[in-house]
C-alpha cells in the first residue's frame, strides 16, 4: 500500500476513533457495573435491612400479646391474646424465611435467630399460661425467666438490624465510590484522547508544512533564474513524489 497523506491521516484518525470506541466501552461497562451496584444495594441490602426490621417488629408483638396476658389472664373478651400471638408469630415466620432467601450469606446467622425466636415464643407461651392457672403468684416467677430469653433475643436482633443498615450503607457507598471513579477515569481518558488528536494532528501538520515551505523556497530560487536548488526531502507520499520531480 502507498502511503500517501490520505492513508497516514486515514491510519492516524482511526487510531483517535478506536481510542474514543475503546474509551466509550470502557465507560459504558464501569457505569453498568455502577448501576448493578446501586440496584443490588436497594434490591438486596435495603431491603433486606427492612425485613429485618419488621421481623424485630413481629417480636415485639409476640411479646406484647403474651405479656398483655399476664394482665387479663385471657378472661372473656380479652381472651385473644394467644392467637393474636401465634398470628404475629406465623409472620415472623414468613419474613425470616423470606430474609434468608434474600441473604443466603446471613443463614445460619437467621437459622439461629429463629432457634431463639421458638425458644421464646414457647416460654412466652408457658408464662401467659401460668398467669392463667395460678395467677401473679406463679405468673411473676414465669415472667422473670421470660424476660431473660426476650431480652436475649431483642439483643441479637438489634445486632442484626444494624448489621443489615451497615451493609446497605456500604453498598451504596461503594455505588458511588465506582461511580465517581467512573467519572474520574473519563475525563482522563477524554483528555488523553483530545491530547493525542492534537499531538498527531501537530505532527503532520508540522512535518508536511516544513516540506512545503521548502519546496515553496525551492519554487522561488528556480523563478529567479536559480535552478541549481537542493531539495532534501524523504517522503513516500504525494509531497515526496513532488520533490523528487
Amino acid at each position: 500500500m502507498k502511503w500517501t497523506i490520505f492513508n497516514k491521516m486515514l491510519v492516524a484518525f482511526g487510531i483517535i476513533a478506536l481510542f474514543l470506541v475503546a474509551m466509550a466501552a470502557e465507560n459504558w461497562i464501569a457505569m453498568t457495573n455502577s448501576i448493578n451496584e446501586t440496584e443490588i444495594a436497594r434490591d438486596r441490602d435495603y431491603a433486606g435491612a427492612e425485613l429485618a426490621q419488621n421481623v424485630k417488629l413481629d417480636v415485639l408483638q409476640v411479646w406484647q400479646w403474651l405479656t398483655d396476658i399476664s394482665a387479663t389472664r385471657a378472661a372473656e373478651g380479652f381472651d385473644d391474646g394467644f392467637a393474636e400471638a401465634e398470628a404475629n408469630a406465623v409472620l415472623f415466620r414468613e419474613h425470616l424465611a423470606t430474609l434468608k432467601a434474600l441473604q443466603p450469606d446471613h443463614a445460619a446467622e437467621l437459622t439461629a435467630l429463629g432457634e431463639s425466636f421458638e425458644e421464646f415464643y414457647t416460654k412466652g407461651q408457658w408464662m401467659a399460661q401460668q398467669y392463667i392457672d395460678g395467677g401473679p403468684e406463679l405468673g411473676n416467677l414465669a415472667m422473670s425467666e421470660f424476660d431473660a430469653y426476650a431480652a436475649d433475643l431483642n439483643t441479637k436482633l438489634d445486632a442484626f438490624v444494624a448489621e443489615m443498615y451497615d451493609e446497605a450503607h456500604m453498598s451504596i457507598d461503594d455505588a458511588i465510590a465506582h461511580s465517581n471513579s467512573t467519572r474520574r477515569l473519563g475525563l482522563i481518558l477524554a483528555v488523553v484522547a483530545v491530547l493525542s488528536a492534537v499531538g498527531i494532528a501537530y505532527f503532520m501538520s508540522s512535518s508536511m508544512s516544513k516540506d512545503l515551505r521548502q519546496m515553496v523556497k525551492a519554487a522561488h530560487g528556480i523563478a529567479q533564474g536559480n535552478i541549481d536548488q537542493e531539495i532534501r526531502i524523504k517522503r513516500q507520499d504525494e509531497i515526496g513524489e513532488l520533490a523528487g520531480a
